[in-house]
């Protein structure tokens, strides 16, 4: 467990641009162990010390989040739902036989 701490101080050092190691509240990091609140700890500490910088915390969120595959507009429209059976019409193409 002590070494996911060390990985992740490291990460999120590099990540938020700390210099070095003091300006991290390490104490109050122990007990978290999820990378949201490691992060959410980082910009604490960035905005004691006045290098809050907004975008770049933004940019980190979506670097974050996990992608999710996109969904054209036909599939989501209920023109090929057939409400009798209560399921999506699913067409096959000729090409593939």
């Amino acid at each position: 467990m002590s070494r996911l701490r060390q990985f992740l101080t490291v990460v999120s050092k590099e990540l938020l641009g700390i210099r070095d190691a003091e300006t991290l509240n390490t104490s109050r990091r122990d007990d978290r162990s999820d990378k949201r609140s490691c992060l959410m700890s980082g910009t604490k500490q960035l905005r004691r010390n006045g290098e809050h910088d907004k975008s770049r915390i933004i940019e980190l969120k979506d670097a974050q989040q996990p992608r999710r595959p996109r969904q054209s507009q036909k599939d989501l429209s209920f023109s090929n739902f057939d409400a009798n059976s209560m399921r999506f019409r699913v067409r096959r193409d000729d090409s593939l036989g």
